[in-house]
């Protein structure tokens, strides 16, 4: 298995009702959170915020309760938030990531819908090709990471998993023409050279895979 997926794909049965995109009232999202226990989640979160306010306190609370995985905390401040501003894109951005970290792919798919809506942008196209990763929907999760390239060409997330998307799918070629662009963009991170060798190898290009790795190894010995 190739080494640089980035999301787990192992998400249970909660499947998303494609057909079903009205987002759910705060407060019913509030009781849901409120019933759900002290399991222990661990789904991955996108971690993709888009900007906010800095000085927002609560926000800023919000985000310190994901990273301590207090995440019945972070959700509870960030729905509030969403109920004096409900076009706020960055908070529905923020409940998206929550949202797929406690394994409520159906809310997290409407909330980044949501975020793109109202700010269409690189980080708002990968937060929601994360959420269709997690569902295993992979031909949406590629179009939108492909959305996210194009914003913001220089981005090196929705490379990277174009590269793992097309991996996974079977078609070395163009996991590979997504790590040389990888390459173009940070020259310096080993991971790609890594993930490129472990392709060509696949490929039976051994010995292109290892022109690969001594060069990077070299390029490691003159730093």
């Amino acid at each position: 298995m190739i080494l640089f997926l980035l999301f787990s794909c192992g998400f249970g049965s909660d499947l998303i009702n494609k057909t079903d995109v009205k987002a759910i009232q705060p407060s019913e999202i509030q009781n849901k959170v409120n019933n759900i226990g002290e399991r222990n989640w661990y789904y991955p979160s996108t971690g993709l915020i888009l900007g906010f306010q800095e000085d927002n306190l609560q926000f800023i609370a919000a985000k310190k309760a994901l990273k301590d995985e207090e995440f019945k905390k972070s959700a509870t401040i960030v729905i509030g938030l969403l109920e004096s501003e409900p076009e706020n894109a960055a908070y529905h951005s923020f409940l998206s990531s929550v949202m797929l970290t406690m394994g409520d792919v159906k809310q997290a798919k409407i909330a980044a819908l949501k975020s793109v809506e109202l700010q269409p942008s690189a980080l708002s196209y990968v937060n929601l090709a994360s959420v269709y990763q997690a569902n295993n929907e992979f031909a949406l999760a590629e179009e939108n990471f492909e959305k996210a390239h194009q914003s913001s060409p220089k981005f090196f997330l929705p490379l990277r998993n174009l590269s793992s998307l097309r991996y996974t799918a079977g078609d070395l070629k163009g996991s590979e023409r997504y790590l040389r662009a990888l390459l173009r963009i940070d020259p310096d991170d080993s991971y790609v050279y890594v993930s490129l060798a472990e392709v060509l190898v696949e490929q039976e290009r051994t010995e292109e895979a290892k022109e690969v790795l001594m060069y990077r190894i070299q390029e490691l010995t003159w730093l």
